[in-house]
């Protein structure tokens, strides 16, 4: 027996003398070669097997955290190679800079990177959405600001989503003092707290008086939001005459109180000035 060929070429037959008698030669022809495929056959006849396909290298499968190490090898239709790796299963998608369910993007479905804005009021600061430490969802990188004294100013100084929601006055009588010099009434009185801003209103003693304490009769507002605790008068007193003044504080909230409290007191003073002409709004 002999063999003639390599690789799919080669071809079986027997020994015969040549024609010369020199010899013997095998009476098998060679096969005809063909392009070489991977499918662990020397096809092209050259002495080897799946050359020009780089078989054994270092290949990875899947994608994210689905993929997964093997090495090349062929491909079932010998057409080419694939990696023997075998892909990890996707799960539910999580803000953790993976990329989870494996489809080639990371944080798909959080808005990793866009803006945001956490507090409210004057404590409102504006920053970026980034993975919550749980990897649950995002969390914003500001930091709101500290809450402070709300003040008349159009701003909701105390962060608590109401603009110049003062704490409401106390019905409170206001301490005051009142002295006349040359034609000059000053008039003077303590701070309240909470307060930021005060009402002074003038009314004739004599029809005070006469009226039995009805606070109701017409009243001149000498000063309307006054922020400091002082007002003069340069009202001249008419002979055998009086002015009586009150003081009433004011916030956010509104107006407090121009009572007292007084058993002694004739009526209620808040709803009488409230109807009386001239009163402070």
């Amino acid at each position: 027996g002999c063999v003639v060929g390599v690789g799919e070429c080669q071809a079986s037959g027997s020994l015969v003398c040549t024609v010369d008698g020199s010899g013997t030669e095998c009476t098998a022809t060679p096969g005809t070669p063909s392009v070489e495929t991977c499918d662990g056959l020397d096809n092209d006849c050259d002495g080897s097997i799946d050359n020009g396909f780089p078989l054994g290298g270092a290949c990875t499968v899947g994608t994210g955290e689905c993929a997964a190490p093997g090495t090349l090898v062929c491909s079932i239709d010998g057409s080419g190679t694939t990696c023997s790796g075998t892909p990890g299963d996707p799960v539910a998608e999580r803000c953790d800079g993976l990329d989870n369910d494996c489809d080639g993007s990371i944080d798909n479905g959080f808005l990793v990177g866009s803006g945001c804005v956490v507090g409210v009021g004057e404590c409102q600061a504006s920053g970026s959405l980034v993975c919550a430490a749980d990897g649950s969802g995002t969390e914003c990188t500001a930091t709101p600001g500290t809450p402070s004294e709300e003040t008349c100013d159009g701003l909701d100084n105390d962060c608590d989503g109401v603009p110049d929601d003062d704490v409401p006055l106390p019905e409170q009588p206001v301490q005051m003092t009142v002295n006349h010099e040359e034609n000059v009434t000053f008039v003077t009185w303590q701070e309240v707290p909470l307060a930021t801003a005060y009402d002074v209103v003038r009314g004739d003693l004599g029809a005070l008086v006469i009226s039995g304490g009805d606070f109701g009769l017409p009243v001149t507002c000498m000063i309307n939001d006054a922020s400091i605790p002082f007002a003069d008068d340069g009202q001249v007193l008419p002979p055998n005459s009086g002015f009586w003044y009150m003081v009433r504080p004011v916030n956010c909230s509104g107006a407090g109180s121009y009572d007292t409290g007084s058993p002694s007191q004739i009526g209620s003073r808040d709803p009488e000035m409230a109807t009386a002409v001239g009163s402070c709004p």
